[in-house]
């Protein structure tokens, strides 16, 4: 059964609610726990296991989804979006008001502040996918706010956590924060904020302490980590909310997927990235199963 565990006050708007709780980030999903880290009150989540003999071998970006005061649910591979509706001034009224955006929905609109997006995990690739398809904005409804969704509180508002882990560090380069590690039979998923100095999207962030938030893949060597490939992320600057580890069946092996959570503006957004041996593994595969007419 699925919890919400920080409730949004209904006299509270959005805004002040996500400066007002607490903590930085809850998951509200059964049989989750997590450890609180002292002083920083994030969540530090368990390393997820693979089957022996099929630990991937590079980190590939298989979807990102921005959402306009957004929230998120996973139920299991599931994952809900909820994004909210466009504000477009009325040339009548000179107001700002609630519009959709999708012309084809627009008749079914009866004033919800929301659309409602789902996705699932197949083969290793969100679907309905974010590109490359007709599809581009998945399964899409319009919805009232959710009452249930992954708490994102202030997140890391100041770019305050930095766990004190020398051997990633000395990879990373100087300046850079860890956020957090997610560790899996002899690899490890690095997060973590960027130099300051680093360039952005943006020529002044949304605020001062926004950094880029990153990704890399390490590979155990003996006592230490060899650093695999470059770091996978956005070039806008945000803030670090929390990670999510989950595990998937690809071509019948396990493989994981690991989501980022960050805010950027009145944005959240959520990048999630797949571990595979190789980055034509997936698509080689699918491509030996299309008829050959279909082939290019």
């Amino acid at each position: 059964m699925k919890t919400k565990l920080c409730l949004e006050p209904p006299a509270v708007r959005r805004a002040q609610f996500l400066r007002a709780c607490a903590y930085i980030m809850v998951f509200a999903l059964a049989g989750t726990a997590g450890s609180v880290l002292p002083g920083l009150g994030t969540f530090a989540l368990p390393p997820v296991r693979a089957e022996a003999g099929t630990e991937p071998v590079d980190l590939f970006s298989n979807g990102y989804f921005q959402a306009l005061h957004g929230y998120y649910l996973l139920e299991g591979e599931k994952l809900h979006v909820y994004r909210a509706l466009p504000s477009v001034l009325n040339p009548k009224t000179h107001k700002l008001e609630l519009s959709p955006e999708d012309d084809e929905l627009k008749p079914l609109w009866r004033g919800e502040p929301y659309y409602h997006e789902s996705y699932i995990l197949d083969d290793g690739e969100w679907v309905p996918k974010m590109w490359d398809s007709s599809d581009t904005r998945g399964k899409r409804e319009f919805s009232q706010p959710p009452t249930q969704y992954l708490e994102f509180g202030a997140c890391d508002e100041h770019d305050r956590i930095n766990l004190p882990d020398v051997k990633f560090k000395r990879e990373l380069g100087r300046g850079v924060k860890i956020k957090d590690i997610v560790k899996s039979d002899g690899y490890a998923a690095v997060v973590y904020s960027a130099n300051p100095d680093m360039p952005t999207c943006l020529k002044s962030p949304y605020q001062p302490s926004d950094r880029l938030i990153l990704a890399s893949l390490f590979a155990r060597h003996g006592e230490g980590w060899d650093f695999i490939r470059d770091s996978r992320g956005s070039c806008m600057p945000r803030r670090f909310c929390g990670t999510r580890a989950l595990v998937t069946q690809v071509g019948g092996q396990s493989r994981f997927v690991l989501l980022v959570f960050s805010i950027a503006g009145e944005y959240s957004e959520l990048d999630s990235y797949v571990l595979y041996r190789d980055k034509n593994e997936n698509f080689l595969r699918k491509y030996r199963q299309w008829p050959e007419s279909k082939k290019p």
